[in-house]
């Protein structure tokens, strides 16, 4: 109420807010002028650090609340861009159970809504859910020689598999035989002893619990007599 022909407006809450004026004088008072609107937007939510230490596919996505948040929409992408992001959720909760999540690293980002608007997004978070640890099968060698095959399962959502081999079960001191996408590796000139052999899977939610563990067996060679000499 005043003479100027402005007026500024300052911490103000979130919400959408309507404005009218109508002018004032001795003779009485204008009818009210066309209304105008103006939207204060939510402040962003805290996402917290997601927490998965078995790395299944059931976690907890959570967040701090926002006032004036009339509701909350959470993003899910499997690209740190948010390239393709899609709504998981959307509703007044500020916290959201994800379950029977697929393996990969997901990433996560919400913002509060009102009538005034969209609040900005909050900081991304990511959790990774890990493959399933593949099933090595046992390892056929009948003739105890340096070539046989060491194969395992198909798991859904590989990336990679990693196969380790040593010469004591408890995989003291294992070297990497194979690293790749096949589910089988051909191992050649072996030298003679037992071998343990065992598999995980990878992917980008991180590396599955190793396989069992499979033993195979090679033998010496056969030794090589000279020609026997017996010249009386």
């Amino acid at each position: 109420d005043g003479t100027d022909t402005e007026f500024l407006v300052s911490g103000r809450a979130t919400g959408l807010w309507y404005y009218r004026v109508r002018a004032s004088s001795a003779g009485g008072d204008s009818p009210w002028s066309n209304w105008q609107s103006v939207g204060v937007i939510p402040a962003a939510p805290v996402l917290a650090n997601i927490e998965n230490d078995d790395g299944d596919g059931e976690y907890l996505v959570d967040w701090s609340n926002v006032t004036g948040a009339a509701s909350y929409q959470l993003e899910e992408d499997d690209n740190a861009a948010f390239s393709s992001p899609t709504v998981v959720y959307s509703g007044t909760a500020s916290e959201f159970q994800v379950s029977g999540q697929g393996t990969g690293r997901w990433y996560y980002r919400v913002r509060a809504r009102n009538a005034g608007g969209d609040g900005r997004w909050s900081n991304i978070e990511d959790v990774g859910v890990i493959p399933a640890a593949p099933v090595l099968d046992p390892i056929e060698n009948d003739d105890r020689d340096g070539e046989y095959l060491v194969d395992w399962s198909d798991v859904a959502g590989a990336a990679s598999y990693w196969v380790e081999e040593d010469d004591n079960p408890n995989f003291h001191s294992p070297t990497v035989r194979y690293n790749g996408v096949d589910s089988q590796f051909r191992v050649s000139e072996q030298g003679p002893g037992e071998w343990y052999y065992r598999v995980q899977t990878r992917n980008a939610g991180g590396d599955s619990p190793y396989s069992n563990s499979e033993s195979v067996a090679v033998g010496l060679p056969a030794p090589v007599l000279d020609d026997i000499s017996n010249p009386e």
